[in-house]
């Protein structure tokens, strides 16, 4: 039996739990300080919070189902997420060289998992992580969603 889209959005959530807890593992492992841990899991986890912002700026009020079936996005035909964003990353990692703290690794870490689990369990084009790429395309679906019909 076929998932329907807010299925499938149910367990990329629960994906997106799991890595979170890993992220969590791996910076415990890497720092010995649980409010890294933590705070790598958060990160991981909280990146999302772009989807409900951009969700609540284009509706008119908010229906859990509309939101989580993503249909949104074909409507209004533009995907802006200012969180993901492959530029948080590399700048995560340009301040842990420059600065030496640990908290830098970690959200380049937590931000990266998210990301290339984002890009693997949709059917987006390869750039459309980069902000640069989506403001250069207008933020348009038809540039960063391969499977959206105009």
């Amino acid at each position: 039996m076929k998932e329907t889209l807010i299925e499938k959005v149910l367990i990329h959530l629960g994906g997106h739990a799991v890595l979170a807890f890993l992220v969590g593992i791996l910076a415990y492992w890497l720092t010995q300080s649980w409010k890294l841990a933590l705070f790598g899991a958060g990160v991981n986890i909280l990146m999302d919070v772009d989807h409900v912002l951009e969700y609540v700026f284009w509706a008119r009020r908010f229906r859990l189902r509309e939101f989580l079936a993503g249909n949104y996005f074909k409507e209004k035909k533009t995907i802006m997420v200012i969180f993901h964003g492959w530029e948080y990353v590399a700048l995560a990692l340009i301040y842990w060289l420059a600065s030496g703290a640990w908290g830098g690794l970690v959200v380049a870490i937590a931000m990266g998992v998210h990301l290339i689990f984002d890009q693997l369990s949709w059917d987006l084009y390869p750039g459309a992580y980069f902000l640069i790429y989506r403001l250069r395309n207008k933020f348009a679906i038809a540039k960063i969603c391969r499977d959206y019909k105009a």
